[in-house]
């Protein structure tokens, strides 16, 4: 038997530390039962729980106009809109009322009010194309063509339709005009239409 090793004498089976050879022979060989030490433990008598809110406890009342927090991304999300939207309505009320009190003031001293209502414009957003520039030749050649194209080949259409320029990726200046010009549809993943 080398150094350092403990062998247990009724399976000869080999251990590397005395207190793994002790666990072997107390679980595997054992023969009498372990004493309990203590005192014998008395069986409790089971207590039959009423079902219900206790006696004298209070019920909790919620508030009307107050909403629990709701837990998650998703709740706080929902919430931050409904104040979003609280707060745009109120906008729009002050906005309203701005611009009555600029007419009464108008109107009492005939003189324009020093700030003058902001209009805003109507339509959708988007770049307007301007002649002769790269999402106006865009638009002219996906109008001409049917069927959905990717960027390289409305860059290649563009090129042969007059447009002039001396940069390198033309394709990637197409795909990116593509993503932001209004009436341009994404059919798929590099697949746009008119």
């Amino acid at each position: 038997m080398a150094k350092g090793e403990f062998k247990c004498s009724k399976c000869d089976r080999t251990f590397s530390m005395a207190a793994h050879l002790a666990r072997h022979t107390s679980t595997i060989h054992a023969t009498k039962a372990r004493k309990k030490t203590g005192k014998k433990r008395t069986a409790k008598p089971k207590v039959k729980r009423k079902v219900g809110r206790p006696k004298g406890a209070k019920r909790k009342v919620r508030r009307a106009g107050r909403r629990p927090m709701a837990r998650g991304t998703a709740g706080l999300i929902r919430q931050l809109q409904v104040h979003q939207r609280q707060l745009t309505a109120r906008h729009a009320e002050l906005e309203t009322q701005r611009a009555a009190l600029d007419q009464a003031i108008e109107a009492m001293s005939g003189k324009q009010s020093a700030r003058p209502m902001r209009q805003r414009r109507k339509g959708t957003g988007g770049r307007s194309t301007r002649s002769g520039s790269l999402a106006d030749h865009i638009a002219k050649v996906l109008r001409q063509t049917k069927r959905p194209m990717t960027p390289g080949e409305v860059a290649k259409r563009v090129v042969q339709a007059g447009y002039q320029t001396r940069g390198k990726s033309l394709a990637n200046q197409v795909s990116n005009a593509l993503r932001q010009m209004r009436g341009v549809k994404r059919v798929r993943r590099g697949l746009y239409r008119a």
